[in-house]
């Protein structure tokens, strides 16, 4: 069940924490792009270790609280928060290898990470301190802006529901209407070039369909705004009917 799952995943976590760092490690074995580390080398991954803390403050007490805590205040420095940059908004995937050291910085990290962010703010922002609360709104105004500066076309799915679900969330939660409305668009085109098309451009890949299911799923979780809802209820309709449509058993 769900709460076995949930305790064998923070188990995992735990057993790779480390504490004088303030993240959770693995074995890299990525996808040989984007980070020169090498497949095999020892890294803490900031897109996991949202994850990580986000789990951790769903949890009931003080340790798991302050473990997230630690978690979130080592990673949210990593940020490039220079507005002039151009990877202003995004993380690194790993904390060994900074920015200006990847192969190629993945601008989708402030939708991964992002996201996170917003998820962290909506349901356990009451638990944090004022302080990091500060820094992680400032973190989710800075990727919410590099979203809307990529401004990604509805022709790449998963990226362009997940980038609008941060923006409505951080229009929300920051106050800024510019964004809410921003985001309200972005749905509606991606629904209007959906229909066109007469499906996703993604398809309904093991990996793309879910993260487009979660993704509007999580967006109805987070999110308060009828028309960014009503758009979020369609995208998450239109995901079961292409996966009852054509079958994929993976």
């Amino acid at each position: 069940d769900i709460a076995t799952l949930r305790s064998a995943y923070l188990g995992s976590c735990d057993e790779n924490f480390n504490s004088s760092l303030g993240l959770s490690g693995q074995i890299w074995n990525g996808a040989g792009y984007h980070t020169q580390i090498p497949n095999g080398t020892y890294v803490h991954p900031t897109r996991e270790n949202f994850s990580y803390a986000l789990t951790l403050l769903g949890e009931e007490g003080e340790e798991t609280l302050a473990r997230g805590d630690q978690i979130l205040q080592t990673l949210l420095p990593l940020q490039d928060l220079e507005p002039t940059s151009p990877t202003f908004g995004i993380w690194p995937w790993l904390y060994e290898e900074a920015l200006s050291e990847m192969r190629l910085p993945d601008w989708n990290w402030a939708d991964f990470c992002g996201i996170r962010v917003a998820h962290i703010l909506c349901l356990y922002g009451a638990k944090l301190s004022a302080s990091l609360r500060g820094q992680l709104q400032r973190a989710l105004e800075a990727a919410a802006w590099s979203i809307f500066r990529r401004n990604v076309q509805p022709v790449y799915t998963n990226i362009a529901v997940k980038g609008a679900v941060v923006a409505a969330a951080a229009g929300e939660i920051l106050a800024d209407e510019f964004l809410l409305t921003y985001a309200r668009s972005r749905l509606r085109h991606f629904l209007d070039y959906t229909e066109q098309t007469g499906g996703f451009t993604e398809y309904n890949s093991p990996g793309y369909g879910v993260i487009v299911m979660t993704e509007s799923e999580r967006g109805l979780l987070l999110i308060r705004d009828p028309e960014a809802r009503d758009s979020l209820e369609q995208i998450r309709s239109l995901c079961w009917e292409m996966f009852s449509q054509t079958l994929h058993l993976p």
